[in-house]
């Protein structure tokens, strides 16, 4: 049973838990297996605590489920969720990437092209918006009061 400990969560969590009762997303799949665990940051000049990015995961886990349920509650994998400053590097993320913040991920829905999926969301999702040949970006740029984001990676 592999355990991590969250800031701000008192208890440690299996990778298995999910993020929240009743959610279909884990621990694991937010901290890619315990490997990106949430730490203080900076982004932009805004200072991000830990605890901050726990509970960002959090509110994107909820919105991950509803988009599970509109999509007839087709499993979602996720490819990339929480990135930590060095990991974020790592992959060649964007210097603000919201996934920093923990409140962006990237995903597959089964079934469904990436594109279909950004179709799909463009209509009603609040925040950024991207999608690739491989996977669907989603994040919640809109709380920090930026507007709505819409690109594609280029699909060719």
């Amino acid at each position: 049973m592999d355990l991590i400990q969250l800031p701000g969560i008192s208890a440690p969590q299996q990778l298995t838990s999910p993020i929240y009762l009743g959610s279909h997303f884990t621990w694991g799949e937010a901290t890619k297996d315990g490997t990106r665990i949430p730490e203080d940051c900076t982004i932009d000049g805004d200072d991000l605590s830990a605890k901050t990015i726990v509970a960002n995961i959090i509110l994107i886990a909820k919105e991950l489920d509803i988009i599970r349920h509109a999509f007839g509650d087709s499993p979602i994998t996720i490819t990339s969720w929480y990135r930590d400053p060095t990991s974020n590097r790592e992959v060649g993320g964007v210097r603000n990437s919201q996934h920093k913040r923990g409140w962006a991920a990237d995903i597959q829905i089964d079934d469904y092209e990436p594109r279909q999926v950004a179709a799909k969301l463009s209509e009603t999702w609040p925040g950024g918006l991207g999608d690739s040949v491989y996977f669907t970006h989603l994040d919640l740029r809109q709380r920090l009061g930026l507007a709505a984001a819409r690109w594609d990676y280029g699909n060719a």
